[in-house]
C-alpha cells in the first residue's frame, strides 16, 4: 500500500525559504493564475513570471505575470542592451539582417526611425558604399525600357543638379 502523500511543510524535502531560482519559480506557476495580458502594460500576452521585490519569497504577492518587454525594462536589461555599445560581429550582422527581411514596417515605426536618424551625416565611406549599392539595382523606371542617348544625358545632367542643390544645402 502507498504512503499519504504529504505536501509543502509536510515533506521531508521541503526547503521552505532555502528554495533555488527554478524550484521557486516551478512553486509559484503552480500557485498563480497566468492572466491573458500582461500585469503591467495589459497589451502584450504574459509570457514571464517574474518577482517583483528582488528578494524572491515565497509569497504569491510579490510575484506578476509580464510580458518579455516589460520584464527586461523592469530587470533593466532593456537599457543595458541599448546602452550596450558593443560592436557586432559580421555573422550576428547577417543573421539580424536575415531575420529582418521580409518584414513589413509599421507607419509608426518608419516615423520612429526617420526621427531617430534626423540630422545624422553618412560619412564619405557610407555614402560611396550607398553609391555602389545603388548601382547594382535595377532602375525600376528603366526596366523594360530602351532609353536614348539625348533622354540618358538630360537624365544625368538632372541628377547632377540635384545632387549640387543637396550639397549645397548640407
Amino acid at each position: 500500500m502507498y504512503g499519504v502523500r504529504k505536501f509543502g511543510k509536510q515533506n521531508p524535502n521541503w526547503k521552505g525559504e532555502d528554495v533555488g531560482y527554478g524550484a521557486l519559480h516551478s512553486w509559484v506557476k503552480r500557485r498563480k493564475e497566468k492572466p491573458r495580458l500582461c500585469e503591467k502594460c495589459k497589451k502584450k500576452p504574459a509570457y514571464d513570471l517574474a518577482n517583483i521585490s528582488g528578494k524572491y519569497k515565497r509569497d504569491l504577492g510579490d510575484w506578476w505575470w509580464i510580458c518579455r518587454h516589460c520584464h527586461m525594462v523592469e530587470d533593466g536589461r532593456m537599457s543595458n542592451l541599448i546602452n550596450s555599445g558593443r560592436e557586432f560581429t559580421e555573422e550576428i550582422k547577417r543573421k539580424i539582417s536575415a531575420s529582418c527581411m521580409g518584414r513589413k514596417l509599421t507607419e509608426e515605426t518608419k516615423r520612429k526611425i526617420g526621427k531617430a536618424s534626423a540630422g545624422r551625416k553618412h560619412t564619405e565611406e557610407t555614402k560611396r558604399k550607398i553609391s555602389e549599392t545603388h548601382k547594382k539595382m535595377p532602375k525600376p523606371w528603366l526596366v523594360g525600357q530602351e532609353v536614348s542617348n539625348t533622354t540618358r544625358r538630360k537624365m544625368s545632367i538632372a541628377r547632377k543638379k540635384y545632387w549640387r542643390k543637396r550639397k549645397q544645402l548640407e
